[in-house]
């Protein structure tokens, strides 16, 4: 279910390619311009002031990974809200949702799934904040999130939480 219009990529760990490419007319840009570009043409789209907090979260993220058991990592669904860049060179909000497709034989994440839902026509908070949902039953905390600005992770993992079932989704 996605809130805006939205574009999709699978992006190679291993080469920083993408497999799989869609929807990115959206804004301006051609397949071939992110081919041809790889990850370093996304990362250039990504606002200035974020692009050093969303590259930092990143690492984050595969660090997050790489702690949990290897059965698990595919389970983990991560979202972060950011500003790319259009081709008119205007900035657009977005939700990046990401979830890792395929391992290694280390267990080392290769492949994620990313789709990026315009929310500009949302209220949103400056901050930048990374997101990981485990949607597998587990005993893991169902939902993390992390603030690189303010150094600072929080787990919710209690019946009670401030999130209900339906936001945990």
């Amino acid at each position: 279910f996605q809130t805006g219009p939205y574009f999709t990529l699978v992006t190679d760990y291993r080469y920083l390619t993408f497999d799989y490419i869609a929807g990115v007319r959206m804004l301006g840009f051609s397949k071939d311009q992110f081919q041809e570009g790889k990850l370093d043409f996304l990362i250039s789209l990504v606002h200035t002031d974020e692009v050093e907090k969303v590259i930092g979260l990143a690492v984050h993220y595969f660090n997050f990974l790489a702690a949990q058991p290897v059965e698990t990592r595919t389970n983990f669904k991560a979202s972060l809200n950011l500003r790319l860049r259009n081709s008119q060179g205007e900035y657009v909000r977005f939700l990046e949702q990401a979830i890792a497709l395929k391992l290694d034989e280390d267990g080392r994440v290769t492949h994620l799934l990313k789709c990026f839902t315009d929310i500009s026509h949302l209220k949103y908070s400056e901050e930048v904040v990374l997101s990981i949902l485990d949607d597998q039953d587990s005993n893991n905390p169902p939902f993390y999130s992390f603030n690189l600005e303010r150094n600072r992770a929080s787990v919710v993992d209690e019946p009670n939480s401030t999130f209900s079932s339906r936001e945990k989704e």
